[in-house]
């Protein structure tokens, strides 16, 4: 492999794992390996062997199992012999990554395709290889469930070490913000609030007059009244005739 296409990879997995989101990360390693072990081309899947290497060395096992284990299987029933001779070197290494009881039917999965592809194989070099792969796989122990594992708990920390730091960045930034339960209800209005309300509160205070008030204003209201009745109004003005309806004016 050239190392432009190494670099590349190793830039990938980079981005990965410093990842801050759980989302992101899935979306973009599903999007990889499908391109990769499916690709038309024999080079891009042997980029996915690689690639699973890579994995191996930065992600946990449950997220190799995830993502990686089943592809890196069915390469090696690959047409092309040297995906089946560098997928071959894979099969021990994906051994390592179960653990019993729980990762059963993926060793059965595991176990039957060594078998098939031992069995089917025609090319001598690949053979071979595969003839190595399944010593290596009998002689290789499953980890239980029960046993701790230091370096697979550090790993996924470590992985997870982005993400967990980015939610609590978005928690402490929801929190921060002033909720409506907590806003203070009770504090004093500004000065022009604080003036309007005090004129509507003397608008309403001399509003209703008292009595005397109200015949002296009676009276007045009765005055103006006669006042205006005794001035003719303007429509009511006598209409004079124009001077041209009296023609002898003009001789």
């Amino acid at each position: 492999m050239l190392p432009v296409k190494r670099a590349v990879l190793k830039t990938l997995v980079k981005f990965l794992h410093t990842c801050k989101y759980g989302n992101q990360r899935h979306d973009l390693t599903v999007q990889i390996v499908k391109g990769l072990s499916r690709g038309k081309k024999f080079d891009q899947r042997l980029m996915f062997v690689e690639l699973c290497y890579l994995v191996l060395d930065k992600f946990s096992k449950k997220f190799f199992k995830e993502y990686c284990f089943t592809p890196a299987l069915l390469l090696i029933n690959d047409p092309t012999p040297i995906v089946r001779i560098k997928s071959s070197t894979l099969l021990p290494h994906l051994k390592s990554q179960l653990k019993m009881p729980s990762d059963r039917p993926l060793l059965q999965q595991l176990e039957a395709s060594s078998r098939r592809s031992l069995m089917s194989e025609r090319n001598k070099d690949v053979l071979a290889h595969i003839q190595r792969a399944v010593i290596e796989l009998d002689q290789g122990d499953v980890k239980l469930d029960s046993e701790p594992d230091p370096d697979d708990r550090k790993r996924e920390e470590e992985q997870n070490m982005f993400i967990v730091r980015e939610e609590r960045h978005d928690m402490k930034g929801r929190t921060s913000l002033p909720e409506i339960g907590s806003l203070d209800i009770n504090r004093k209005p500004n000065s022009r609030k604080s003036s309007l309300s005090s004129l509507s509160d003397h608008s309403d205070h001399h509003s209703v007059p008292t009595g005397r008030a109200r015949r002296k204003m009676s009276h007045a209201v009765m005055s103006l009244s006669s006042r205006r009745s005794s001035t003719p109004a303007r429509n009511q003005l006598p209409l004079v005739e124009p001077l041209c309806q009296d023609r002898n004016w003009l001789m």
